[in-house]
């Protein structure tokens, strides 16, 4: 999704593209967990699920679980005798700010603000000065929040702030206080719209992560990192909550480079989230376990933006360099048509601006034509989200470019043949087979 631009060379690029060729022959990923393989069989005539729109006030409220006592370090001797029997428990509620421009790698993006707070107590025994083991009760606050791209729900920066402390007879012993900050290169996929049963496809990220505070017993975060994830849609299936409009869900899971879970969720559009969701990692390597609980709904805009795509498009079968050409509608609470408004559209990362007509329309023609994508599945090589806004009202419509067909697998097969050619005689870094790599065109 909209990563095109992305140069490769030696370095993190090249482990991006070693991770999009191994890609192309991915097996079936392991199962993270029996509730996240608590799936069926995929169905030919299951629907994909297209990129959809949160609203700003959407509001999710979940039940928690924090394993903390992943947090301890069994080598470090700070941490003799500390002991969490139990997860810690409380409420994780996210919600979506607003939707503004953002500016990420020199580039400005139309980004959702999603804040996510949470509080998790329960019972521990940690190592404190002078008093030496105590018992008490542990808190944790947390707060995150997140730039998350409309066009494909990819995640820019996110930047965390986590107080842990223990609360005993003497008084309170401060654990960890910090603010940490992660910036991902290129941006951070959990999705490659539309989803298939049974799709999947990998992603691969340089993360930089910045903190300030008080560390206390805990080490800082690294300053970077490489990220290599490999996707699966288990499948379109019964999820293992009931909730109403949710009969049916999306199974996505995550597992890192060594085929470990990571993260799953189970992705249901009428929350337009998740249901329930695991991560290995949620601060500072403690996993987690979120079921919803409540979901409020956001407003939306008075005003209206619908789109109408050209008779000659297929929006899931689009070939490379393929014009895109549809037409955009405004219309106002009374749905009377805008004329004179200005309305912008957002496609690869350029943004460009139109005006409406009399009768509150605007005919679109990006002449830059479908790219490829650095996110490959088995069945497409590029999904690219377009964002329409209309800025005086803060309205907003999406919707997502795919290329797949017969010449995109033709390409694949083609790319990975000349790639088991060449991999006898690349060393050291991938940046010969970058070259080659480049020079096959489909």
């Amino acid at each position: 999704m909209c990563m095109s631009g992305i140069g490769f060379g030696s370095g993190p690029r090249a482990v991006l593209l070693a991770t999009m060729i191994l890609a192309m022959s991915l097996s079936d990923i392991s199962v993270l967990s029996e509730e996240s393989s608590n799936t069926t069989a995929g169905r030919s005539d299951a629907p994909t699920l297209p990129l959809y729109r949160m609203l700003i006030g959407d509001e999710w409220l979940y039940d928690t679980q924090l394993d903390a006592e992943a947090l301890i370090d069994p080598d470090d001797p700070e941490w003799y005798g500390a002991s969490i029997p139990q997860p810690l428990t409380g409420e994780t509620l996210r919600v979506v700010e607003s939707i503004t421009e953002f500016e990420h790698l020199g580039a400005n993006q139309t980004v959702y603000v999603v804040r996510t707070s949470g509080t998790y107590g329960g019972e521990g025994t940690f190592p404190a000065p002078v008093l030496g083991l105590v018992n008490g009760i542990i808190e944790v606050r947390f707060e995150r929040t997140e730039w998350i791209r409309l066009s494909d729900m990819a995640t820019l920066v996110q930047e965390t702030d986590l107080y842990i402390a223990l609360d005993h007879l003497a008084g309170t012993e401060l654990l960890t206080d910090i603010i940490s900050r992660w910036s991902f290169e290129p941006d951070a996929e959990f999705y490659d719209f539309p989803l298939g049963s049974h799709e999947q496809w990998t992603s691969a990220y340089l993360r930089n992560e910045s903190w300030t505070g008080d560390k206390g017993y805990f080490s800082p975060p690294e300053k970077e990192r490489n990220i290599e994830r490999a996707f699966n849609v288990t499948a379109y299936s019964q999820p293992p909550i009931s909730w109403t409009g949710c009969e049916m869900a999306y199974n996505v899971s995550q597992t890192d480079a060594e085929g470990e879970p990571t993260e799953y969720r189970w992705l249901c559009p009428a929350v337009r989230g998740a249901l329930i969701e695991w991560h290995a990692d949620i601060i500072l390597g403690a996993p987690a376990r979120l079921q919803l609980k409540s979901f409020a709904a956001g407003e939306p805009s008075q005003n209206s933006l619908e789109t109408l795509i050209d008779d000659d498009l297929d929006l899931d079968n689009m070939t490379l360099g393929q014009p895109l050409l549809f037409t955009i509608w405004l219309n106002d609470s009374a749905g009377s048509p805008m004329p004179g408004e200005s309305v912008l559209v957002n496609y690869l990362n350029r943004t460009r601006n139109f005006t409406t007509n009399q009768n509150g329309s605007v005919m679109i023609n990006i002449s830059a034509g479908v790219q490829k994508d650095t996110t490959p599945t088995r069945y497409d090589w590029g999904s690219h989200g377009v964002v329409i806004t209309h800025p005086s009202s803060s309205t907003h419509a999406v919707f997502t470019v795919v290329l797949n067909s017969s010449a995109i697998a033709e390409g694949i097969a083609l790319r990975v043949a000349g790639m088991e050619k060449v991999d006898g005689w690349v060393i050291g870094s991938f940046t010969l087979a970058t070259q080659f790599a480049d020079q096959m065109r489909w």
